[in-house]
């Protein structure tokens, strides 16, 4: 594939939050570059940081820096959807006399919108890519134009620990041992709450049920006889 360079580069916020002014990175198959000023914008929920850097090509030395994945800030960025997926249900387990809509997870489907290289193109539904530090993802829906995001879902390997710092909307330790990423534990407390509560109100039925069937067998019994 070819390799796009740019004086603008977007980097992952995640990546930068703890970096100084004079410090030295490392882009990533690029080169070292020492971090001349830092600033910061925060519209609403939408918090940016802007980093100026001048390379040093010559430094070779990339022992101890912080390790920076890069894409080229130029129009022939992709847009994609990155999709994860969480548990169905969420409880680890169905208990007798729970419905299934009350365990139901309502909420386990997460979309990121972001930006991929230009290569991601070319690919076609079916087929899987690796994102650095992020995962595996197969293509759901192919990239159809500017208009239409490429729709990636991510592809679970069963890990307890991300591959890196990176967040995601999916807890993959809880998703690996098989708990429920996004449903918490007071969900888990009221469904039990609910299950035993729907249990004591069939048995006291079954307990009415019976005490009016042996009253009944009680007033059907005949009175005794006496022979003349």
């Amino acid at each position: 594939k070819v390799k796009e360079f740019y004086k603008e580069v977007l980097v992952e916020l995640e990546d930068v939050k703890e970096v100084k002014e004079a410090e030295k990175i490392t882009l990533m198959g690029w080169g070292n570059a020492i971090i001349e000023s830092i600033s910061t914008s925060d519209e609403g929920s939408d918090f940016k940081m802007e980093l100026t850097a001048k390379l040093n090509l010559d430094d070779t030395d990339f022992k101890g820096t912080k390790k920076l994945n890069w894409l080229p800030n130029t129009k022939n960025l992709v847009k994609v959807t990155l999709v994860e997926f969480d548990h169905l249900i969420n409880v680890k387990s169905i208990d007798e006399g729970v419905t299934f809509e009350s365990v139901v997870n309502q909420k386990s489907r997460f979309e990121s919108h972001a930006v991929a290289e230009a290569s991601v193109k070319e690919m076609k539904k079916g087929e899987s890519l690796q994102f650095e530090r992020r995962g595996y993802y197969y293509v759901e829906r192919a990239y159809q134009g500017d208009n239409s995001p490429m729709i990636l879902h991510y592809i679970p390997d069963g890990k307890s620990k991300g591959m890196s710092v990176l967040s995601s909307q999916v807890d993959a330790k809880k998703l690996a041992q098989g708990e429920q990423g996004v449903a918490s534990k007071k969900a888990d407390k009221k469904a039990a709450r609910m299950a035993e509560k729907k249990a004591n109100k069939a048995k006291k039925k079954q307990e009415a049920k019976q005490n009016k069937d042996e009253e009944s067998k009680k007033e059907e019994t005949p009175e005794e006889k006496t022979e003349a």
